[in-house]
């Protein structure tokens, strides 16, 4: 359960952070292989922790794609991407809002400008308002 350290009064809802990386071929490759998906979630007993813990999971998840630079195919970028003849990857890193046993996501990294921003906006509410740590 996390907690206002102001006030020390536990909160309605639980956050955490959750990475998630998926790679395909959209079965296109010769062997028609299936895609990868990974979801690993954060959730340290400090928020902050969790955020920092996810942000190096998705940097090194980045790196690390992009170091080997093929699942059964060649990545290429958008513009470049030729179904059968490349692979394509996606990586986000999630604040995640638990209330009542529901699951609330909002992207961080790996998605579009805007939903980055709101979610940031999420982020600082949580740490400066509710003075979560």
């Amino acid at each position: 359960m996390q907690y206002n350290y102001l006030s020390n009064e536990p909160l309605p809802t639980k956050h955490k952070y959750r990475g998630n990386v998926f790679v395909t071929t959209f079965g296109l490759d010769p062997n028609k292989n299936e895609p990868f998906n990974h979801t690993v979630d954060f959730d340290l007993p400090s928020l902050l922790d969790s955020r920092k813990a996810g942000i190096k999971w998705y940097n090194e998840t980045i790196q690390g794609l992009n170091r080997e630079g093929k699942y059964f195919l060649p990545f290429a970028s958008p513009s470049e991407y030729i179904p059968g003849k490349h692979a394509a990857y996606s990586v986000s890193l999630s604040l995640v809002e638990i209330f009542d046993g529901d699951e609330f996501e909002d992207v961080l990294l790996g998605e579009d400008y805007d939903k980055m921003i709101e979610t940031m906006e999420i982020e600082q509410y949580l740490f400066e308002n509710l003075k979560i740590n």
